[in-house]
């Protein structure tokens, strides 16, 4: 199966719920290849139906780029979640970039 395919199988599944077992069963190499190809909205959506240790596991795995894609198109609580999952220097170098706006989303979303 190809990767579109796997992801658009899992994006079709009837709810939430199932979405969530289906995302659950792929391994972190394969999370951190798949994601970065899917529409953002859709990337977000996965991510968040990770549990915990595999979705830390994940955006530990992407570039640093691809995690502030990801951080920037989070609501502030689902950023707030990610980020207590990181250490405290992880933590740090992340919320530095975010308050200073760095990094801007328009400018990442234009590559997707």
């Amino acid at each position: 199966m190809t990767r579109q395919n796997l992801l658009r199988d899992i994006l079709q599944q009837p709810t939430l719920e199932a979405m969530k077992q289906a995302v659950n069963q792929l391994n972190v190499g394969e999370l951190v290849n798949l994601l970065p190809t899917v529409a953002l909205n859709k990337r977000v959506l996965l991510f968040l139906l990770l549990e915990e240790p595999t979705a830390l596991n994940v955006f530990r795995g992407l570039r640093f780029e691809e995690q502030l894609i990801l951080l920037y198109a989070m609501e502030t609580s689902e950023q707030n979640w990610l980020l207590n999952l990181l250490e405290p220097d992880e933590q740090a170098v992340l919320l530095t970039i975010l308050r200073r706006g760095q990094f801007r989303l328009s400018y990442a979303t234009a590559r997707t």
